[in-house]
């Protein structure tokens, strides 16, 4: 008598039990992947907010006098009055002249005519331009650069204000993104 009422009593839990388990799988997973894609999301527009900043300070940058200057002895000293003040997340700063010639923050120089930034500014006349990763040519890091227009007086383009960003910080700064106690962004 008692094995009758446990077996259909088994059953029905067990029936009962399986669609709990449909149920709340069928809530529970589409619930985690919605925040943790809105986790994403918010983590996402913090790293634009974070490039947007760093945009800001390269146009901010390339307002100062001693840059509209061109002359490169000066530049150099800016560069070593800055180099206390300038945001920390920089590689470097470079000053680049109308003929492609870049002169950096850490005492380098070099011919950039060939690069996409002087061509979007120099050429196409961009005010602004933000390049994809690429490997630097002074210390072979993957980097992108920031890249503002220096206008002069009259109003023209007289060169270009570069920061130099390396993936390397960028990735350090997306590795602190986490969702739960495993997942990273």
């Amino acid at each position: 008598m008692l094995a009758m009422f446990a077996l259909p009593s088994a059953i029905l839990l067990l029936i009962l039990g399986l669609m709990s388990y449909s149920n709340i799988r069928g809530t529970l997973v589409p619930l985690t992947q919605y925040m943790s894609q809105e986790i994403l999301n918010a983590r996402a527009n913090e790293v634009g907010r974070l490039i947007n900043g760093y945009s800001r300070e390269i146009q901010t940058l390339s307002s100062i006098d001693a840059f509209k200057t061109g002359d490169i002895d000066i530049i150099k000293a800016e560069f070593d009055k800055r180099t206390s003040s300038i945001n920390k997340d920089w590689n470097n700063i470079a000053y680049v002249d109308q003929k492609g010639i870049a002169t950096n923050s850490l005492g380098k120089s070099g011919d950039n005519s060939k690069i996409e930034y002087f061509t979007a500014i120099m050429k196409e006349k961009k005010d602004f331009f933000l390049s994809s990763p690429v490997i630097s040519n002074t210390s072979g890091k993957n980097i992108f650069i920031i890249s503002s227009s220096i206008k002069n007086s009259n109003g023209e383009t007289s060169g270009i204000l570069n920061g130099v960003i390396t993936l390397d910080t960028m990735s350090a700064i997306i590795g602190d993104i986490k969702i739960g106690d495993n997942g990273y962004g």
